[in-house]
């Protein structure tokens, strides 16, 4: 029998002031088909002001696997993720929002996966979505959370969703970490551009299912907009570093249709397309593309830091 590419699983939950989700999302990660002695879940608190704490806290004593829990100041979703390989041994990072559910499989799909295809750097699983709430209207065309559904084989794609992917450690070590400017939104998509310049591949796994959970509170139209603004300036942001051309003029226009669309259909949606434009002209207009790009830490560097 080969020896398996994966020797070790490093489970890495990002958190923010979540502490309506985050004791399921552990939960989950406890009860998991891959061998207990074989992954760890490290969960890095982007310091938290409610309860989140608390709860990851319980699950750190006398758990199997071992959960370790780490707190930051605010420093953003990338960064948090960064804490997390750097603390992490595993050959193979997962990630996993903590808004998400993953499926008692997910783990020994990714690990497998990974085993059947050692000359790929990293991989997606099946996005789904649980709403626990009632959904606004829309007329259909708007995502009210991040899905990635290909159906039941595994085929190259190009991009993965930020809520149920998993790299490995080597790829990091050879393209770097995730971009720490990218606060919101895009580290992922940063990151995947730097691995096919390196020509690296990326799989989509449909065994390895995780449910995105929204939630009552999450599908309330205040928190949708919120949400989908902070999407556009982290859209600006992401331009800034990869040298996109910013263009308000097109922004102005897309503002102007979703409107349209939302008054003409009666439909959510159109102002949630709105909240992200709105977005991106208030981030393009408060001075975000005149900040400095910054650099991306390589992993070597990080682990000296520490």
């Amino acid at each position: 029998m080969p020896t398996p590419t994966v020797q070790f699983v490093t489970v890495a939950v990002a958190t923010r002031n979540r502490q309506d989700t985050i004791e399921e999302c552990l939960e989950s990660l406890l009860v998991q088909d891959l061998p207990a002695d074989r992954y760890e879940v490290i969960v890095v608190d982007d310091d938290s002001a409610d309860r989140t704490s608390d709860i990851v806290r319980r699950f750190v004593q006398d758990t199997a696997p071992v959960v370790r829990y780490v707190h930051q100041s605010y420093g953003g979703l990338a960064v948090a993720r960064n804490r997390a390989i750097t603390d992490g041994r595993g050959d193979l990072i997962c990630f996993l929002d903590d808004d998400a559910v993953a499926t008692p499989g997910w783990l020994a799909a990714m690990a497998a996966a990974a085993d059947r295809n050692p000359d790929v750097d990293c991989f997606g699983g099946r996005l789904l979505l649980r709403l626990e709430g009632p959904a606004p209207r829309t007329c259909g065309a708007e995502s009210l959370g991040a899905t990635l559904d290909l159906g039941d084989s595994e085929q190259t794609i190009e991009r993965v969703k930020g809520s149920n992917m998993a790299m490995r450690r080597s790829a990091f070590e050879r393209i770097g970490l995730f971009n720490p400017a990218l606060v919101w939104r895009g580290d992922e998509d940063n990151w995947l551009f730097r691995l096919h310049e390196d020509g690296g591949r990326v799989l989509y796994i449909p065994d390895a299912l995780v449910w995105h959970r929204r939630t009552e509170s999450d599908l309330r139209l205040r928190n949708l907009l919120k949400t989908r603004f902070g999407w556009g300036v982290g859209q600006v942001k992401y331009k800034r570093e990869t040298d996109v051309p910013f263009r308000p003029r097109v922004e102005l226009r897309n503002l102007r249709r979703d409107l349209a669309h939302a008054v003409r259909n009666r439909c959510t949606g159109g102002l949630l397309h709105a909240a992200v434009r709105i977005g991106a002209l208030w981030g393009g207009f408060t001075g975000e593309l005149r900040k400095p790009r910054q650099s991306v830490p390589g992993l070597a560097q990080s682990q000296d830091a520490q």
